[in-house]
């Protein structure tokens, strides 16, 4: 039997089935039930013509053809065209019943024994998981791909695009794969994509060239330079870079690329450079990148002195310096040597032979590099003695622990440690919880205890360098004076003082060890001026200079200066509080005796690459945003952006000049109400 599948376009003189969606559905089914009086059609084949047809009607007629149930979302609405020209089989009609629903926003989901037709948006909350090819297409799958060579995060970039809209892409970091939720034709396309994208990568090919005459690191800049910065953009990548590394100790240069002929290229390069000076000079320049040239001269002075002793018999071996006050016998060159520092280019001038020259080089090479900056934070804070006892303050001093035996400022009689049972574990300084900055135990300070926080200073300084700071004033202290008398009429009467600094003053050298432990020499003075005086300036001055050894990040405390003052009070009524005997029947009073422990925490943190700088003045760049809402760096462009890697594309996108623009703020007023009134503004 033939099937004819046929569109049956009702017309209005049918009486009362105008409007009822049934009866097209029920001539179709007859349609297809009679025998076919047209050209005999091939067994399972039908030839499809709906034009501007309900949809649900369309799918009934498919789900009768392929024998498929399907289930409609309430939001499946409208009308479509499907219209062959030649007759299809069963897969075919539903592929383009599938291809036609896709385009008026819906989608097909295969299920256990029924098919969905709902809105392609919600395709991949019942999309099935499938990890082979699918042979019946128009439908909503989701697929697992795993990586072999590449990483998955870094092919969404390159896969988003291609994935239809309303689908998704994401990736799986753990077991390294790309889950994709998307039409099962578009799935093999991106399967085929990611196979070709993940290819093994070209084996890396390493050579190591020995120099002879120069100086490896010296020829691996300008190596670099020529090969890898020709194209004008050094921060291009390419497959064929070349990567140049010194090997000071053997003074060879080690190169590493994808490409082999890079690598020829490369060392003959080297070959060609390293050649031996045709001059007889044997001056030669070194630029300083990180280490001072004065400081750097005089080791390698010492250095030469110690470990290159000329023969004694050789009258021509001396060593020679305009900077030094003498001239031992350390380096030969055949017509004497020296180093010299220039500090105002921050370059060494070495006189030496090519052997004395290479030994000095490696030296310099090893000491030119950055220096480890150490950022201090710093809390002084003033607790009261009978406040620190509740407070239960107990410190250890190297790990931290609630339990250790070595404690700074242990308590006498107090079983428990209030920091830990305060209720909050952001200060519990035990190892298996983690403080969160001094800026919480300040806070926890100043709410338990009841304690008068001081300062917060925090400095930045370079490994075993000093820092300071301090805030207060610079107070006059008269140390002589002179009044004219009768014998010495004609001298003018005058004084003469001396500048003392007054207030919170800290001092720090921290000194990096190799283990992570940061060694610190500190000084901290709290210097006030007292009130009553009957002549002259007394000071009030508390100071502890102390060397402590820290680990990496933790919290240090400094403790003991404690302050005893005592005041006396009296309170009287006027005229009667005099009175003798009967006086004291209209005083009062009171002493007061009151114990101040001055209290120093200290945190040092090792800032060894210059990424852990720039994040570290990131976060204080928004902590200035954050504790100041109102200011915006955008309107006051103080503090300029982070420069980029690019370094042309920065300073061509540098304006000639900047101008800032101020904005002068009025003073809030109130109104009659009482009510605030905005903020007035003007520009300058």
């Amino acid at each position: 039997m033939s099937i004819i599948v046929e569109n049956i376009i009702l017309k209005k003189s049918v009486k009362g089935y105008a409007s009822i969606g049934l009866i097209p559905f029920i001539i179709i089914c007859l349609v297809m039930a009679l025998p076919c009086s047209a050209e005999e059609l091939p067994e399972n084949k039908a030839n499809l013509n709906f034009v501007d047809t309900n949809l649900k009607v369309v799918v009934r007629a498919i789900g009768k053809f392929t024998g498929k149930t399907f289930i409609f979302d309430p939001r499946v609405k409208g009308k479509i065209n499907l219209v062959s020209e030649t007759p299809v089989t069963k897969k075919e009609a539903y592929s383009l019943l599938a291809l036609s629903l896709k385009l008026r926003g819906f989608a097909l989901m295969q299920a256990e024994g029924y098919v969905m037709v709902i809105p392609e948006a919600d395709g991949k909350r019942h999309s099935s998981v499938d990890t082979v090819t699918s042979e019946i297409t128009g439908q909503i799958t989701t697929k697992i791909y795993r990586l072999e060579n590449e990483i998955a995060s870094s092919l969404i970039p390159v896969l988003k695009p291609l994935v239809t809209p309303n689908n998704v892409i994401t990736a799986s970091d753990s077991n390294n794969s790309l889950v994709i939720t998307d039409y099962e034709e578009n799935q093999s396309r991106l399967q085929r994509i990611i196979t070709l994208l993940d290819t093994p990568k070209n084996q890396e090919n390493i050579q190591v060239v020995a120099i002879k005459n120069a100086v490896a690191s010296e020829l691996v800049t300008i190596a670099d330079r020529i090969l890898n910065e020709s194209n004008g953009n050094p921060n291009a990548k390419s497959v064929d870079r070349v990567l140049f590394m010194a090997d000071r100790r053997t003074n060879s240069i080690i190169l590493k690329s994808s490409s082999k002929k890079r690598i020829l290229l490369a060392e003959s390069l080297i070959n060609k450079l390293d050649q031996p000076l045709n001059t007889s000079s044997n001056v030669h320049l070194v630029h300083l990148k990180n280490a001072d040239s004065v400081q750097l001269a005089q080791v390698l002075r010492s250095v030469a002195t110690r470990t290159v002793l000329p023969d004694s018999n050789n009258n021509n071996a001396t060593y020679t310096s305009s900077a030094a006050n003498s001239s031992p016998q350390a380096i030969d060159s055949g017509a004497g040597g020296f180093i010299q520092a220039d500090p105002t280019t921050n370059t060494l001038i070495i006189a030496a032979n090519e052997d004395t020259y290479r030994s000095l080089r490696m030296i310099i090479d090893q000491l030119d590099s950055r220096r480890a900056q150490v950022y201090v934070e710093s809390l002084i804070v003033e607790v009261s003695a009978d406040k620190a006892e509740a407070f239960g303050i107990q410190w250890a001093g190297v790990s931290g622990t609630s339990t250790s035996d070595v404690r700074i400022g242990l308590l006498a009689g107090v079983s428990d440690n209030l920091i830990n049972s305060a209720g909050s574990a952001i200060l519990n300084l035990s190892e298996s919880t983690d403080v969160s900055g001094l800026t919480g135990l300040a806070a926890a300070l100043e709410n338990v205890a009841k304690a008068n926080i001081l300062s917060m200073p925090n400095l930045i300084t370079l490994d075993n360098e000093e820092a300071k700071i301090m805030v207060g004033k610079n107070v006059p202290f008269i140390t002589g004076q002179f009044s004219a008398t009768n014998s010495s009429a004609g001298v003018n009467p005058f004084q003469t003082i001396e500048r003392k600094d007054v207030g919170l003053s800290l001092q720090i050298r921290p000194q990096i060890s190799e283990g992570g432990t940061v060694k610190m020499a500190i000084y901290q003075e709290t210097s006030s001026i007292q009130e009553t005086t009957t002549s002259g300036l007394i000071t009030n001055k508390r100071s502890l200079e102390t060397h402590v050894l820290v680990n990496d990040g933790d919290i240090i405390v400094l403790g003991g200066l404690i302050e005893d003052t005592i005041s006396d009070t009296v309170q009287k009524i006027p005229l009667l509080g005099d009175l003798p005997i009967f006086g004291r029947l209209f005083q009062f009073q009171s002493k007061a005796r009151a114990k101040t422990n001055l209290m120093v925490f200290i945190r040092p943190t090792v800032l060894r690459t210059a990424i852990e700088s720039s994040a570290l003045t990131a976060d204080r760049y928004d902590y200035i945003g954050a504790t100041n809402p109102d200011v915006s760096f955008e309107e006051y462009p103080i503090l300029p952006q982070l420069p980029g890697d690019d370094n042309d594309t920065l300073m061509n996108s540098l304006p000639n000049t900047i101008n800032f623009t101020r904005k002068r703020f009025k003073p809030i007023k109130q109104n009659a109400a009482g009510d605030e009134a905005s903020d007035n503004m003007e520009e300058e």
